[in-house]
């Protein structure tokens, strides 16, 4: 029998199907998270239009973003990644790891883009585009990338642990919905984690070039 072997574009047409079925609920909930953290500092903390879109920057970019991004991916994918587990094993790895990275990447930008818009939106003056040509302008690019990558790393990870504990549980002959029930618990608490490495392993390299 002869199988085929997976190629670059198999993998490219799972993360463009995968991304389609995550699109809608991250752009929602990045446009919750903007209109949220506007409207929370100026009007219950008071605070500027201009104070609260670097707040909301900071928090999208440094905090709650990336984790926030692949988790939701997780959860909306996980089926997905059981059923392909089941069916081809290895070529679940070889497709699976890659297309979750670039989808990762890719949701980060959405929810960057749907956030920011959102915030700017809501902020109190009416001058929108200068606004937004203003925030665009304080915005480093190399936290962008940051955040970006940070994302398609952690949805490349949820992606692998989920399929390798997939498929230790079909071995054992699990029911696929105790094993999609247990995968939601243990891939919040992996991503929960993956942020305080990020963050450890961060501040420890600032205290080293602060340092030197």
């Amino acid at each position: 029998m002869i199988t085929a072997r997976p190629n670059r574009s198999d993998a490219l047409l799972i993360a463009e199907r995968d991304g389609e079925r995550c699109a809608g609920p991250v752009l929602i909930a990045g446009v919750v998270i903007g209109v949220g953290v506007v409207q929370l500092t100026t009007q219950g903390l008071k605070e500027s239009g201009h104070l609260s879109l670097h707040l909301l920057m900071l928090l999208v970019l440094e905090l709650i973003g990336p984790v926030l991004v692949s988790v939701l991916g997780m959860a909306l994918l996980l089926p997905r990644w059981l059923e392909r587990v089941d069916v081809a094993p290895v070529r679940a790895w070889k497709q699976g790891i890659p297309s979750a990275a670039l989808v990762g990447a890719l949701l980060m930008v959405m929810f960057l883009a749907a956030s920011l818009i959102a915030g700017v939106l809501m902020t109190p003056r009416g001058e929108v585009i200068n606004e937004m040509i203003n925030l665009l302008r304080t915005m480093d690019l190399r936290d962008v990338i940051r955040s970006i990558l940070r994302c398609a790393g952690f949805l490349a990870f949820l992606c692998g642990w989920c399929q390798w504990r997939a498929h230790a549980g079909l071995v054992d002959g699990h029911a696929k919905s105790y094993i999609v029930s247990n995968l939601l618990g243990e891939g919040l608490m992996i991503g929960l984690s993956l942020k305080v490495i990020w963050f450890l392993v961060a501040h420890a390299f600032a205290s080293a070039e602060t340092l030197s």
